[in-house]
Order: structure tokens, then sequence, then C-alpha cells
């Protein structure tokens, strides 16, 4: 019977043989077996000079995002986050002509969302990192209780190779977060 097989001590799956990690250095893309840990994929990735980021909720977020532009094409913030998500799954073309139209509409928004606007145009789209981690950094000082600017500056020192700049605004994005759902600093 099927409780026999569930209530069993014994082990009936096995990932042990589940550890293969293929990275793909063009398209910055690991693929990993079910048996990996991130106890052992972020050691591995981290001794190539990678680090990992969270990306688990931008497919869904692409439908309404696209009925938000498509209600308001206006809307400068919603077609800057559709641009960042489209990036992030890999859509980079679609994703710039969003974050184009954002940046050209960044004044009907708000500072923050302009900061937001501006680092991630000047990142994605015209590939200008130091740029783009200037404008985090400016974000982080204006609005220090803010996560996003310390994810976005570690993501970008990240990719200029700054490992020990992309960690100390990692750091801060935690605390920050920690504080923020805390209520305490």
């Amino acid at each position: 019977s099927f409780n026999a097989i569930a209530d069993s001590k014994q082990n009936q799956i096995s990932l042990k043989r589940l550890d293969k990690m293929t990275l793909d250095e063009k398209s910055r893309t690991v693929t990993v077996d079910a048996g990996i840990t991130y106890g052992v994929l972020s050691p591995w990735l981290d001794a190539k000079g990678y680090a990992l980021h969270n990306r688990v909720d931008d497919f869904p977020a692409v439908a309404p995002l696209r009925r938000a532009v498509e209600l308001d094409p206006n809307f400068a913030t919603a077609n800057a986050v559709l641009g960042v998500v489209l990036s992030n799954i890999g859509s980079s073309k679609e994703a710039n002509v969003y974050l184009k139209k954002a940046y050209d509409l960044r004044d009907r928004a708000s500072e923050a969302e302009k900061f937001y606007i501006e680092g991630h145009y000047y990142d994605i789209v015209t590939g200008d990192t130091e740029k783009a981690v200037e404008l985090y950094q400016r974000w982080t000082q204006t609005y220090p209780r803010q996560v996003s600017p310390w994810d976005n500056s570690s993501l970008a020192y990240q990719n200029l190779g700054d490992q020990e700049k992309a960690l100390a605004a990692a750091t801060e994005a935690v605390h920050t977060s920690t504080v923020s759902a805390s209520g305490h600093s």
C-alpha cells in the first residue's frame, strides 16, 4: 500500500547523483540538478567570480506590467519596471524599448522613481554601469531605508568586477531589509 512506502524509514528517492552544475558565462546563467543546494552552489559560483541573483517572480510580473503600460502608456515607472523584468528574463531588445520610454517620461515620476528609471537606463540600455552606480549611490544617500538602491548597487558593482563593494552593498541591503521588516534601526 502507499502508506507502507510513505512510512518507510528507507530512502525511496535519492538526489545524490543529481549533482551537475553548468555555468553559461555568455548569458550569465547557471543550470543545476535537483540535488544541488545553495550551500554547494554559492561557493562554486563565487570561485568563478559570480553570485546568485534571485529572479523568481519575474515571469508572472510581465502580464500585469504589460496591462499597466497598455492602460497608461505614459506611466514612467510601469515602463521602467517592465523593462527591468524583461531584461531579467532575457528579452533585452524589448526591455530597452520600455526603459528608453521610461527614461523619456522620467519627469512624470517621483524622485525615488527617477533614480530607479535612470539607474536602470544607464545600467541596461547604455551599458554605462559606472553612471548607474553613481545614481544608485545618490539614491541610497537620499533614501537610505530603501532596499532597492542597495541591491542595484551590489549588482552593478558585481558587473564592474568590484566584489568588495558588491558585498558591502549587498550586506547593507540585508541590513536595510531587516530594519524595515522589524521596524527597528
